[in-house]
């Protein structure tokens, strides 16, 4: 019933406007039927941005410890340790994102 609604005033504006010789561009946009729905998509939005995350991590530990190991001539000592970092950071943010998005009790 809200769906319907929101989408009805929304189209009468766009009309209004359009009359009165305003330009409108309207973007019909499917909205999530409940809460539940919805927090799927939020879900699906967090859980996609984790590959991303965890390329970040790997690729900025590696990076400072190549940068670390040029400046103070260790070999790849911090190089390998810089990774070890990242991989670390990278799954303490999985598994905190994984924690969020976990489905709870009765649901």
């Amino acid at each position: 019933m809200l769906r319907s609604r929101l989408s009805e005033r929304h189209l009468a504006e766009a009309l209004n406007l359009t009359a009165t010789g305003g330009v409108v561009i309207l973007l019909f946009v499917r909205l999530p039927r409940d809460d539940r729905e919805a927090s799927a998509w939020v879900s699906a939005a967090r859980l996609s941005s984790l590959g991303i995350y965890m390329a970040v991590c790997v690729g900025l530990g590696g990076y400072l410890g190549v940068l670390g190991d040029e400046k103070w001539h260790t070999g790849n000592t911090l190089t390998i340790l810089g990774f070890l970092l990242g991989t670390a950071a990278a799954f303490y943010g999985l598994f905190r994102e994984l924690g969020r998005t976990r489905p709870r009790d009765g649901e």
